[in-house]
């Protein structure tokens, strides 16, 4: 945002405009495409009108080897099947906490 501000201060800035900053300092894991361009987040949550729902559904069971497995599924609902979200994801065990990952809503059971 710092760099938004003092780019645009003092004049008019556009949609696109915001949209080419963002593209500027955007990471790795906001690159669906793999093209360096966050069109499918604005075409999704801004000049689209679709508004996606979450149901996250876990369990747990033993492993193999006496470990705890976790069984996760994300369901999304409420758009259209070519909608797409990244829903980043932080979990902690007793033991330690892990690195932040993300579940895909492409990949994730739609309904």
């Amino acid at each position: 945002m710092h760099d938004f501000v003092s780019t645009y201060a003092e004049q008019s800035a556009t949609t696109e405009n915001f949209k080419a900053v963002v593209e500027k300092h955007m990471t790795a894991g906001m690159d669906l495409d793999g093209n360096h361009k966050m069109d499918w987040f604005f075409n999704e949550y801004v000049y689209g009108t679709q508004l996606p729902s979450y149901k996250l559904d876990y369990s747990f069971e033993p492993g193999a080897d006496g470990d705890l497995v976790l069984n996760m599924k994300l369901a999304q609902s409420g758009v259209s099947p070519d909608f797409r979200m990244p829903v980043p994801s932080i979990w902690n065990s007793l033991a330690e906490r892990s690195p932040a990952w993300g579940l895909h809503a492409p990949s994730a059971t739609r309904r």
